[in-house]
């Protein structure tokens, strides 16, 4: 049975974790202490002693804050974990070895701090039908345009039998980020865009002439800084 644990109007869940890979022993052993709650848990075994990338947002647990769907912020004294392979946020109480799992249909959005803040939202308050990813947001925007990123990652394991590999001494297993960006007009559901200007033309005829405006000014780019930057200048 699973354990269920309130905070304020958060429900948070003790419960089995099938983790592609944690990237250190102390992760491991705080995985392991959920196990141990009466559900079994898989944690992925790797084909090789090095993993690149990571399947978590930031390596190590870090503070930020979770906003519930009642607009109760929950930060002070947890540490929170954004898995991004499976859209999840694990949360942790300040001397307490228990991990927590946050139930997605109980979370508005929640903020890691890192090198800077970071800030998320569940993509089901753009898209009522998607109620599994989390869009970071690069521009908020209620009456214009925001931008919002999507990453995903995916576990790719290591080719024992791929010579051209083994050759090249690639034999690492990897966590592969996926990225995708989308505009959404008014809190509107999302447009799925590429940095190509004719892609957002196509998107939001209505400013064909603002867009081609910032291509002319700022060449081409791919970036968040780039996008970013185009964005804004929708809204001015």
């Amino acid at each position: 049975m699973k354990k269920v644990i309130i905070l304020p109007v958060l429900i948070l869940f003790s419960t089995a974790i099938f983790s592609q890979g944690v990237e250190s022993a102390q992760l491991g052993a705080e995985f392991h202490e959920v196990a141990t709650n009466g559900q079994p848990m898989g944690i992925q075994s790797y084909g090789s002693n090095k993993v690149e990338g990571s399947q978590f947002f930031y390596p190590t647990w870090t503070s930020g804050s979770v906003t519930t769907i009642n607009n109760e912020v929950i930060s002070k004294n947890y540490s929170f974990l954004y898995d991004k392979v499976r859209q999840q946020l694990f949360i942790k109480r300040e001397g307490s070895s228990l991990v927590l799992l946050a139930e997605k249909d109980q979370m508005r959005g929640f903020t890691l701090n890192t090198d800077k803040v970071y800030n998320f939202v569940s993509a089901s308050v753009y898209d009522p039908s998607d109620t599994t990813n989390f869009f970071e947001v690069l521009v908020s925007n209620n009456k214009g345009y925001s931008l919002l990123k999507l990453v995903k990652a995916t576990f790719e394991k290591a080719d024992q039998t791929d010579m051209v590999s083994m050759k090249d001494g690639d034999m690492s297993d990897k966590f592969v980020d996926d990225i995708s960006y989308y505009i959404s007009y008014n809190n509107g559901i999302p447009k799925k865009i590429t940095s190509k200007e004719k892609s957002i033309e196509k998107a939001f005829p209505s400013v064909k002439g603002k867009i081609a405006d910032y291509y002319n000014q700022h060449g081409k780019g791919t970036d968040d800084s780039f996008l970013t930057g185009l964005v804004l200048s929708l809204n001015d």
